[in-house]
């Protein structure tokens, strides 16, 4: 059975688009002998679809892989080192003048996306216009710095960051801009190195808050609006009911409904808060990769809604 892979589960360590066009990326999550994950140059439109001018390559891994396994694609001959290449669509180009791979599992219809680099302009930067095919938007399901990079322009470039640690902790180092420096406008870049991934198995590391709206301490808060709390790094709900809003005064539930997308969580309240009272907590149950976070708790130090 195919390995179902989630956002952050593979990072590229390589990116070449003169004269001989390779990426090579790793896995973070074993995968077993059927899986497949499609890399395309396509663009990701605003529009929400691909921009389906370019090509697509299905890559399968053709044995149980470790993570930590670096795999090199050459798009041209459509040969990896490890596993098969079978060109699904169109014509896989890479530009020199700037471009994207973005992959992904499920149809180009409907793809669930696990990672994107882009090299078009500055570090940072994602076009949301996508003019043309050398730009691309963020891909939904992807976090910029989590599961996708977009890095200063370079032809040939290659990933000179951390190699050993935990899977959280290379996935940060994989999307970080400042890890990609290394390169040349015409000479091809090999990633040479190894991958040690301690504390194998369950990630045992919660997500972390990194923002909220309405902000702490809030005031003139339209008292029927949403809450979001941003995370950072992707996260999934082991159940919606499991996050709760609790006013101040006397720890009351407050009736509302949570839905996460990607890092991203929403609390809904019912009806409009009452505008005169303090919400200061926030409770949450979550799941991360295979780790459930019991009772994941967070502090709103007495938003005022009013």
């Amino acid at each position: 059975m195919a390995t179902p892979l989630s956002a952050g589960d593979i990072g590229f360590t390589t990116f070449n688009a003169d004269s001989i066009e390779t990426f090579s990326f790793v896995l973070l999550a074993d995968v077993d002998a059927s899986t497949t994950i499609s890399f395309t140059d396509n663009g990701w439109l605003s529009s929400g679809a691909l921009r389906r001018s370019e090509g697509i390559l299905d890559w399968t891994s053709g044995a149980a892989l470790a993570a930590g396994t670096v795999i090199t694609i050459d798009t041209a001959a459509q040969t990896a080192d490890f596993g098969t290449v079978l060109a699904a669509e169109g014509s896989f180009n890479l530009s020199g003048g700037g471009d994207q791979v973005l992959a992904f599992q499920g149809s180009a219809d409907a793809p669930s996306f696990i990672g994107a680099i882009n090299n078009f302009s500055t570090a940072g930067a994602w076009q949301a216009g996508s003019d043309d095919s050398n730009e691309t938007d963020l891909p939904p399901g992807l976090v910029d710095g989590v599961s996708a990079v977009s890095i200063a322009h370079i032809d040939n470039v290659v990933y000179d960051g951390p190699t050993t640690g935990g899977v959280a902790a290379l996935r940060a180092g994989l999307y970080d801009p400042a890890n990609w420096t290394t390169g040349s406008n015409s000479t091809t870049q090999s990633f040479t190195g190894t991958f040690t991934i301690s504390g194998a198995g369950p990630d045992v590391t919660p997500p972390l808050v990194a923002a909220l709206s309405p902000a702490d301490d809030a005031t003139g808060v339209d008292a029927a609006a949403a809450i979001t709390v941003s995370f950072n790094e992707a996260a999934a709900l082991v159940d919606a009911a499991g996050v709760t809003l609790h006013r101040a005064s006397d720890d009351a539930v407050v009736a509302s409904a949570a839905t996460l997308s990607g890092a991203t969580l929403t609390i809904t309240p019912d009806a409009a808060l009452d505008p005169v009272a303090r919400f200061d907590e926030l409770r949450l149950s979550a799941e991360y990769g295979y780790f459930s976070v019991e009772s994941f708790e967070f502090a709103r130090e007495e938003l005022l809604l009013g």
